[in-house]
């Protein structure tokens, strides 16, 4: 938070100006405060390809089943849709 220099308002730090009177706010002169979210460092449908075709390569080469047989699976990998309410 940034307090303002005429009023003692405190402000967001994102602010460029003072909400109570309008004065221009000072620009920050340390990074500490801003709070970055960590972005996800994998892509969710990359995953879920990798794992579909490791449990493929398992169901075929381990227990000798038929790949037609693989079909009968894909509707349980897709994703349901939530109904609203």
């Amino acid at each position: 938070m940034k307090p303002c220099e005429r009023c003692q308002t405190l402000n967001p730090v994102s602010a460029r100006y003072c909400m109570q009177c309008g004065l221009s706010l000072p620009m920050r002169a340390n990074m500490e405060e801003v709070e970055v979210e960590p972005k996800p460092a994998y892509n969710t449908l990359a995953i879920s390809l990798l794992a579909s075709i490791c449990l493929s390569l398992i169901l075929v080469y381990v227990f000798k089943l038929p790949i037609f047989f693989l079909a009968g699976f894909l509707p349980l990998l897709w994703p349901k849709k939530r109904r609203n309410s």
